[in-house]
């Protein structure tokens, strides 16, 4: 009955199971992969800047319905209707009949 027992080796599983820690370090490098090697389609615009303000820190906006805040943002941080890309294909450009658009970033 002292009989010694099978030694144990981390390695071991038994026959027919699966360890799941053999499983997650390989899938999760090949999704951490995959992850990096895909194209950053966001940055399709590279060569356009879009400029982006920052209010002063006395000057930010309040949410109560009025604009008036946004008038100290230059005109040049305004994206409009010209501006704006269709990233499905489905149309060739926005029409200023059904949008007109102009935001200010």
């Amino acid at each position: 009955m002292n009989e010694p027992l099978a030694s144990y080796s981390p390695r071991f599983h038994p026959p027919g199971r699966f360890p799941l820690k053999n499983f997650f370090l390989p899938a999760f490098t090949l999704a951490a992969l995959l992850l990096f090697l895909y194209p950053a389609v966001a940055l399709e615009r590279t060569n356009v800047v879009f400029k982006i303000f920052q209010f002063p820190p006395n000057l930010i906006p309040t949410i109560d319905g009025r604009t008036n805040d946004w008038d100290i943002v230059p005109e040049d941080y305004v994206i409009g209707t010209d501006q704006l890309v269709d990233d499905t294909g489905k149309h060739l450009a926005p029409d200023p009949k059904t949008l007109d658009v102009r935001v200010k970033v």
